[in-house]
């Protein structure tokens, strides 16, 4: 019996509490958040792949970059000075995306104190 009046005690508030609910729907003042942590998680990995993928297009780009553009014989011009400085600058770019992804495991990569040290410059 106490069920029936454990219902009956609900059915009755149930007006006022839907008036209260419409109330807080026109004030703006209800809010919805879905939780859902593996979610969360999104935006950290977004930016992660995102910088991947721009390092690797950034050596692969070099890397063909110096391919295509090698002089037929090393001299002191100024191309064969901007061959060495895009082979060195993809090479740079493999090792860092090699050493994020591989040995770093995926983590992110802190790399203020190394912009806050090339500032001082």
């Amino acid at each position: 019996m106490s069920g029936a009046t454990g219902v009956s005690t609900l059915l009755r508030g149930l007006p006022a509490q839907l008036e209260q609910l419409f109330q807080d729907v026109e004030s703006g003042s209800l809010q919805v958040r879905a939780v859902s942590p593996a979610l969360d998680e999104l935006p950290l990995r977004l930016h992660q792949f995102a910088s991947r993928l721009s390092l690797t297009g950034f050596a692969a780009a070099l890397s063909i970059c110096t391919a295509l553009l090698v002089p037929p014989a090393l001299q002191l011009d100024l191309r064969s000075v901007l061959c060495v400085l895009r082979l060195v600058l993809s090479m740079a770019g493999w090792t860092t995306r090699l050493w994020w992804h591989v040995l770093g495991r995926g983590r992110p990569v802190r790399v203020g104190e190394l912009i806050k040290l090339l500032r001082r410059a």
